[in-house]
């Protein structure tokens, strides 16, 4: 199993050859900027099964930025997002993705709480159409997530070294509602492996093509030895 891991790992690195160019700026204050082009050299090493080159991404445009105010404990933060996809034989488009957000964080030594709500507006404008499929889509979700962790210490002792035993109650509530995303070409969204980091994030795809609808709860427990 690990060889045949190993061969298709190896394969696919050597079927898809990135060119990448990445420019970032960060003055050290609250926000931060980027921008990046990526294109492929795909390679078909067997010509019975050809294999399918991605989306070219020429330019790439992000603006982020991050603003907390201890006054009045809240925390803002902002996404922007501007890319071109381009292809030779798929539908290309431009994406343009604005996600500003909000929270309002608790934190106590044994209580956290963080509610926070966003919107999520996407926009796009896209070329080859099929005929009557429009070429411009618009996406407005709004997103609110409730983040509530508890801690639990107490005084142990195991093979005579003393110790700080934890527990940690934790409730991640995401709610998203339904919209249908049918008409939006896949640029690159995929959906992202489970683990347990993304359990307590809003959208279980990677990528802005996808947004999943979500009314759920997830409930977790830690326990630590200090």
């Amino acid at each position: 199993y690990w060889q045949d891991f190993s061969s298709r790992l190896l394969q696919t690195s050597q079927t898809q050859l990135p060119r990448q160019l990445q420019l970032s700026y960060s003055p050290g204050s609250w926000w931060s900027a980027s921008l990046q082009t990526l294109r492929y050299q795909t390679l078909q090493p067997d010509p019975k099964t050809p294999i399918d080159r991605p989306y070219f991404i020429e330019p790439q445009i992000n603006v982020g930025g991050r603003l907390m105010s201890d006054q009045y404990r809240t925390e803002f933060s902002f996404l922007g997002q501007y890319t071109r996809f381009s292809h030779s034989s798929m539908v290309e488009g431009a994406r343009t993705v604005v996600y500003p957000q909000i929270s309002l964080p608790y934190i106590d030594p044994a209580l956290v709480i963080v509610p926070k709500i966003g919107v999520h507006a996407t926009h796009y404008s896209l070329d080859h159409q099929a005929a009557g499929t429009p070429s411009a889509i618009s996406r407005v979700l709004p997103t609110l997530t409730l983040d509530g962790t508890l801690l639990f210490e107490r005084d142990t002792r195991i093979l005579d070294l003393d110790y700080i035993q934890t527990l940690e109650p934790r409730l991640y509530y995401v709610y998203i509602p339904y919209r249908d995303q049918g008409k939006i070409p896949v640029f690159d969204s995929g959906i992202a492996d489970f683990n347990f980091a993304q359990i307590f994030t809003e959208n279980r795809y990677s990528g802005y093509d996808r947004i999943n609808d979500a009314n759920q709860l997830t409930a977790v427990a830690t326990t630590r030895f200090l």
